[in-house]
């Protein structure tokens, strides 16, 4: 994937992961490890794949103390912020329509891929939704992509709320502290600090 000829860049953090005998043992320093630095965070410089992760890393997040965080809470957020363009999983439980961010197949695979997938399936493993109910298996990639083109979160998410009276977007700035309360749609942001990352210049707001 082209992505990774981005780093490093303006458009990355450009974090390295420490030295370590067990992990890039090619790169004395360490590997490079990509956080985007743009509106839309990662999402404008990765490999636009489309996953979840695994059911059972929410359900293990919730036992670890934090309520609401199972799997089957946080699905219905998963197909409420999705656009599934792909025929045969619209009328899935696991996915949604209508959402903002767009999930699609990519317009291009390599002639190989078709031998992997065959190959895979000679072994005997299955072709499955790995972002549905079990993601042991294999499937062809699907990419958080709009008409060939990337649909990054900002693209998906920020674009069509920018012109709102009730928000502003701040570039070149980076959160410091964000204080969240109970209140009457459950959490409420009541203090958040901000810094302007040109001037270092510390903005407060609270209620």
């Amino acid at each position: 994937m082209m992505s990774t000829r981005l780093e490093p860049s303006s458009l990355f953090w450009n974090f390295t992961t420490l030295p370590s005998a067990n992990y890039c043992i090619s790169q004395e320093i360490g590997c490079n490890w990509g956080h985007g630095r743009a509106l839309g965070g990662s999402s404008v410089v990765n490999s636009m794949m489309y996953t979840r992760g695994n059911r059972h890393d929410y359900d293990r997040w919730e036992e670890a103390g934090n309520p609401g965080w199972n799997y089957e809470s946080v699905l219905p957020y998963f197909k409420k912020s999705e656009d599934m363009r792909i025929e045969e999983y619209q009328e899935s439980p696991y996915h949604g329509v209508g959402g903002y961010l767009t999930v699609e197949y990519f317009g291009y695979y390599a002639p190989i891929t078709e031998y992997f997938m065959e190959a895979i399936k000679e072994r005997g493993y299955d072709e499955v939704d790995v972002t549905g109910a079990n993601q042991t298996g294999f499937s062809f990639c699907m990419g958080t992509v709009r008409d060939g083109m990337r649909c990054s979160a900002a693209k998906a998410f920020l674009r069509p709320a920018w012109r709102r009276s009730n928000l502003h977007i701040s570039t070149d700035s980076y959160v410091e502290k964000i204080l969240v309360r109970d209140g009457e749609y459950k959490y409420r942001v009541v203090h958040l600090e901000f810094r302007f990352v040109e001037t270092q210049t510390l903005f407060k707001i609270g209620k």
